[in-house]
């Protein structure tokens, strides 16, 4: 939720930059732009297609941290059974985890980049501000390839953004990291 209300703003102002770019006017400073915008559509202007921004965050993040928890019992588990009861090899299984939730946050996240990126390059002032309602006008042909362009180049790198998770868990089992307790 945060982090969505912190991206729209920004995701509103790139759009200003954007136009700016293809008007080939003065690229102004970030909080300029951000006072402009403001000054020109208020609040709802800064917060215009929240509910896009929402569900990437959300959906992208969830599915991360859900998949590598997930993901860490069941490796582990399995470690502990099959090769060592000790929790001494726990270390692979949570690598496992880390890496298979990296593969999951690009795959959940890469539609939404790609449908921005798409709706950023293609809108005109014909087109509808709103990223879903721009998307819907597109011929169904074309949104799979849309969502899913580039998936593959994405997915091949995709175990490297798990490795927070892995460094974290292995601080907190050191004792480097605090616990967090609910």
């Amino acid at each position: 939720l945060m982090q969505a209300t912190l991206h729209s703003p920004l995701y509103n102002v790139r759009l200003c930059r954007d136009d700016e770019i293809a008007a080939n006017r003065d690229q102004k400073a970030l909080g300029q732009r951000l006072v402009e915008l403001h000054a020109r559509a208020g609040i709802r202007g800064c917060f215009q297609n929240y509910s896009f921004i929402m569900a990437q965050e959300v959906l992208a993040l969830m599915s991360f941290f859900t998949s590598y928890e997930w993901l860490k019992l069941k490796t582990t588990s399995w470690l502990r059974h099959q090769l060592d009861d000790s929790g001494e090899k726990d270390v692979w299984g949570w690598t496992i985890a880390a890496c298979g939730s990296g593969v999951v946050l690009s795959a959940v996240g890469t539609p939404f980049e790609n449908l921005l990126a798409w709706h950023v390059a293609e809108r005109s002032k014909a087109q509808p501000r709103g990223v879903w309602k721009h998307f819907l006008k597109e011929p169904s042909r074309s949104r799979r390839s849309i969502l899913f362009g580039g998936m593959r180049s994405k997915l091949l790198i995709a175990p490297l953004a798990g490795l927070p998770l892995l460094a974290y868990e292995i601080m907190v089992h050191q004792g480097m990291a605090p616990r967090f307790h609910p």
